[in-house]
């Protein structure tokens, strides 16, 4: 994890979010629409953005490759980067399991498949540790996911993507705590225990396709993510399907 971001993707993505017109449905939604329907291969670009007015730039690309099979009326998507396998999701009648896997960790968000705009999609507690040099860095708190809105476009920059589209929030609400090693702390003693952490960030579905951009423009606070405050993001972070 970097210092200045508490990554979403490792987990799972503020201010200035992506536009979209907006529709005027009030119905329920079928979230397992907005998974891929069939085989398919999907390339992305990620794009990081930080410094004084955004000149650090490092731009990379992944690829996933899809995998729908259909068996006694339950859906499982694999999604694989290269040979490895990401997440798997599992949809039958009623709900979708989604298992993400992570550092060879997996983790279950259980959700329903009818959505109205509001709802929270899934909650999910976090609490993890990892030793590094200067001690160890442990993360806890909450990741949630809400239904925002339904959307008939999206754009960001020159991404732009048109059809039936929804947007979720999501918000990871918790403290870094830091214990630094005792022969450092004379040197890291500023940053020896716990500090607040609010990221959040935006996702956009498209029907049959899957997720299509993730958006995480974040303020930067003592090196921390911090945007519960009105304040200029000093960080981005995208992730744009490189198709429509």
């Amino acid at each position: 994890m970097k210092e200045t971001l508490f990554s979403l993707t490792l987990l799972s993505l503020l201010i200035g979010c992506g536009g979209g017109s907006s529709s005027t449905t009030t119905e329920k939604i079928d979230y397992a629409d907005y998974f891929p329907k069939s085989d398919m291969v999907k390339n992305f670009i990620e794009i990081q953005r930080s410094g004084t007015n955004f000149m650090d730039i490092n731009n990379t690309y992944f690829t996933e490759n899809i995998t729908v099979t259909t068996a006694t009326g339950v859906t499982t998507i694999t999604t694989k980067d290269g040979e490895v396998i990401k997440d798997t999701t599992v949809i039958d009648e009623h709900k979708i399991n989604r298992i993400k896997i992570v550092d060879n960790e997996k983790t279950t968000n259980a959700m329903n498949r009818q959505m109205s705009k509001g709802d929270t999609l899934f909650v999910e507690n976090i609490n993890s540790s990892s030793e590094e040099a200067i001690g160890t860095i442990t993360n806890t708190g909450t990741f949630k996911c809400v239904l925002e809105d339904t959307l008939l476009d999206f754009q960001e920059g020159d991404h732009k993507y048109t059809g039936d589209i929804i947007k979720i929030k999501c918000i990871f609400d918790g403290k870094k705590i830091t214990n630094i090693k005792e022969e450092l702390l004379e040197y890291l003693a500023d940053s020896n225990g716990s500090s607040v952490v609010y990221d959040v960030s935006y996702r956009y579905m498209k029907k049959e396709v899957g997720m299509i951009a993730t958006i995480d423009n974040n303020c930067i606070e003592n090196k921390l993510v911090n945007d519960k405050k009105d304040c200029i993001p000093t960080e981005k972070n995208y992730q744009f399907y490189l198709g429509n």
